[in-house]
């Protein structure tokens, strides 16, 4: 059963202007970047071309998958990542960094959408928990 993708168009286009603005400005300051940023945006675009044609309902069957991997990978953060401007933010893996924090926002999305309906506060707080202790980790630095 082929779906087609519902387009907000309230939605789109002040997308498009910010696109387009932050490009302007990223090219007229710093052109070298610019490539990198527009194959950053063509790959965010191209997902959320995908998962506009899935069904909530299909991605609700998920949550709790969702949740444990997302509540794994903040763990992952605290325990082996490293402290930048004196917050552990980042995942090291060779030559890039994972910033676990930015993965996990649409899984719990996805989550909490499917399970706010029921009494489900503790498992809300702890990917909140495991973020602000991953920001006031730097204390143990001192």
């Amino acid at each position: 059963m082929s779906r087609e993708p519902k387009v907000d168009v309230f939605l789109v286009i002040p997308i498009v202007f910010l696109i387009l603005i932050s490009g302007t400005i990223l090219w007229s300051v710093a052109p070298k970047l610019f490539p990198g940023y527009l194959f950053l945006i063509l790959a965010g675009l191209a997902a959320f071309f995908i998962f506009s044609l899935v069904d909530f309902d299909i991605l609700s069957l998920f949550s709790r998958h969702f949740y444990i991997a997302s509540v794994a990978l903040l763990v992952i953060t605290l325990l082996l990542g490293k402290a930048t401007r004196g917050v552990i933010r980042w995942i090291p893996l060779g030559a890039v960094t994972l910033q676990g924090a930015e993965v996990v926002k649409p899984f719990l999305l996805v989550y909490f959408a499917n399970h706010l309906n029921k009494n489900s506060l503790f498992l809300m707080s702890l990917p909140l928990v495991l973020i602000f202790v991953a920001r006031i980790c730097w204390l143990r630095n001192f």
